[in-house]
């Protein structure tokens, strides 16, 4: 579960691809002041091809340049008792702000690649993602620097100290033939409704 109070510390990591300008990777909520309980609600996403993160009301510009198609490493480390929360991205510092701006990470409706948010005016559903989302890891404590490195480069286990929630779309099968081959989650696989 993704669920974590205004006094804990985490670490959120993914991997992310995507050509389009437009659309959220991550999110329980707009991240926006207005909607309902937005003081644990956040949003990580592109609008007009700029990454942003947004908490509370609070928006962190993350540049532009990465909706080029290829494959890139997102990294949020929120530790608390140093007051400073962390964005990497490919292992590249690109925002350090103190944690007071942010809440928790609970309730609204988490979601990856589409935002579900509710207002005093009613509920709806913005920003859907055209590109995927890979690995995302929710871990208990802030990752240092040599961890984002290490599992930028190599998949977790799924049982490491501290981690919260691990989904990694694909896991590897021995086959009849005794050949191991990487085979999607049903999380992964796209289907189409036919009318």
């Amino acid at each position: 579960a993704m669920n974590r109070t205004a006094e804990q510390d985490y670490t959120l990591m993914f991997w992310f691809r995507t050509e389009g300008e437009y659309g959220t990777l991550l999110a329980n909520g707009r991240g926006l002041a207005d909607d309902l309980g937005a003081e644990n609600q956040f949003y990580i996403g592109f609008d007009q091809g700029k990454l942003l993160y947004r908490s509370n009301g609070h928006s962190f510009d993350l540049g532009s340049g990465y909706c080029d198609g290829e494959w890139h490493h997102y990294t949020m480390t929120v530790n608390r008792s140093r007051a400073v929360a962390n964005i990497y991205l490919d292992q590249i510092l690109l925002a350090s702000f103190s944690p007071d701006s942010l809440g928790g990470i609970s309730g609204g409706q988490p979601a990856i690649g589409i935002t579900h948010y509710t207002t005093q005016e009613g509920s709806g559903s913005s920003d859907p993602l055209t590109g995927h989302v890979d690995e995302l890891c929710f871990f208990s404590q802030a990752l240092p620097p040599t961890l984002i490195n290490t599992y930028s480069k190599k998949s977790p286990n799924g049982d490491e100290a501290g981690l919260l929630t691990y989904l990694s779309f694909d896991r590897q099968e021995r086959q009849k033939d005794n050949e191991i081959e990487l085979v999607a989650y049903p999380y992964s696989k796209k289907i189409s409704l036919a009318a």
